[in-house]
């Protein structure tokens, strides 16, 4: 038996030390670079959203100049692109860019031949007589853009959700002040029958009807989606089923008992 060891076969690979080193310097490296990597993409995302959220507010002042002198938002048969180009007068095309590093000839610009704006990084509702005063989807960045669709809802502002699953089948719809999306303006309007918007807020709320009586809601969930909620007035208790649709937004809305609106007081 020898004291030295196993003889080292001179078929096997030797390890160097500096080899050992390098991996543990990888490792290292990987473990730095990463979330660092992930930092400067998020900083990125969110810079790109502030200029997008600062050309939607530039937007809506033009939209709303626009509505002032002709009494209903710009529209064409033609498309959105031949309807946002009515605001010409109103805002440079550049407003319509929602990232500050797009290459010059990416950029958008006032076709002046065909009158339409080309290269817009928004996806337009374009239907008549749309009026800004109430909480409709009227402009959204174009997918894939921040991460995220930012969207102009009249009458709400400027925000943003997941871009995952949308599309622009969200265009037009609704958004009540507790961030439920409602997939038409009709719907909207009955939803506020039972929360309108001086009472509502997310989870569980006591508040003062115009007439002194009170009023609480009560929203009940299956994991992040709204199933139920219960109204609750002086008089009764209003239960209301909302049923969403692939897109997260109500699509449907019932209530028992039949004689809910007589629980709503005067």
């Amino acid at each position: 038996m020898s004291f030295l060891g196993r003889p080292r076969n001179p078929m096997e690979p030797k390890t160097h030390p500096w080899r050992v080193v390098g991996i543990i310097l990888l490792g290292l490296a990987l473990m730095v670079l990463g979330p660092l990597a992930s930092r400067i993409r998020d900083q990125r995302l969110d810079a790109q959203r502030t200029f997008v959220r600062s050309n939607l507010k530039l937007i809506q002042i033009a939209l709303q100049e626009y509505f002032v002198q002709y009494k209903s938002l710009p529209f064409s048969p033609e498309g959105p692109d031949h309807a946002l180009y009515k605001l010409k007068p109103y805002i440079d095309a550049e407003c319509f860019d929602g990232d500050p590093k797009k290459p010059p000839e990416a950029r958008a610009f006032w076709d002046d031949r065909e009158k339409c704006l080309k290269n817009s990084d928004f996806l337009y509702l374009n239907e008549p007589g749309v009026k800004p005063d109430f909480a409709r989807f009227l402009l959204r960045s174009r997918p894939g853009m921040t991460g995220e669709w930012v969207y102009l809802a009249a009458g709400f502002g400027i925000t943003g959700h997941e871009a995952k699953g949308a599309d622009s089948r969200l265009l037009g719809s609704c958004q009540t002040r507790d961030l439920f999306l409602i997939a038409n303006f009709q719907l909207y309007q009955d939803w506020l029958r039972t929360h309108p918007d001086w009472i509502t807020q997310s989870g569980n709320y006591v508040g003062m009807t115009p007439g002194g009586g009170s009023i609480s809601l009560d929203y009940r969930y299956e994991g992040k989606r709204l199933r139920k909620c219960f109204i609750t007035t002086d008089k009764g208790v209003i239960g209301e089923t909302v049923e969403l649709d692939d897109l997260g937004r109500i699509a449907k809305l019932s209530r028992k008992p039949d004689h809910w609106e007589s629980l709503l007081g005067d």
